[in-house]
């Protein structure tokens, strides 16, 4: 499957499809692609799992967001220092190196704002960015409804205990 820029969202386009138009089928997935994202299913929910009561679990929260929110404003071109994002998100003030230009300083504000912006939607959205969260998982849930499993499109199946067509191994979903 190859995606165009055609299939990309854009901001303001008059002709925007639905969410659940714009993704994928199960058919349209390589045999690979379907056990890698089966294996990546299953290791996130052993993850889960082993963090579900776990002590630590606060801080691999806030250091698993800190990369996401990082990697979504580096998407945006927004680069950020770890620690400048952990100081604005503290309510530190950041400390710059004298050196810097005006324009230098201000790209740094500029993504640590941006970046906190995206930790908030994260986080705490607010009642706009829970609506816009609340209409995704909508339109997620419809197109779950009308695509089968990632899976089941293989003439064996991926019932509990079977094996994929395409390795040895156990299926993923169990």
């Amino acid at each position: 499957m190859v995606l165009t820029i055609a299939d990309l969202p854009m901001a303001g386009s008059s002709n925007r499809r639905s969410a659940a138009e714009r993704l994928p089928s199960p058919d349209d997935l390589s045999d690979d692609v379907a056990a890698a994202l089966a294996d990546a299913a299953a290791a996130i929910a052993r993850i889960d799992q082993a963090l579900a009561n776990h002590p630590l679990r606060p801080a691999f929260l806030y250091r698993a967001r800190l990369l996401a929110v990082r990697r979504q404003a580096a998407v945006d071109g927004q680069l950020i220092d770890p620690w400048h994002l952990a100081a604005v998100l503290e309510g530190l003030r950041l400390q710059m190196d004298h050196g810097l230009h005006i324009v230098d300083r201000g790209a740094i504000f500029e993504a640590a704002r941006y970046a906190l912006g995206q930790h908030q939607w994260l986080v705490e959205p607010d009642f706009d960015q829970d609506g816009e969260v609340q209409r995704a998982e909508a339109a997620l849930a419809v197109q779950a409804a009308r695509a089968p499993p990632l899976c089941s499109r293989r003439p064996t199946g991926c019932m509990p205990g079977s094996t994929r067509a395409a390795s040895a191994r156990p299926c993923a979903v169990q």
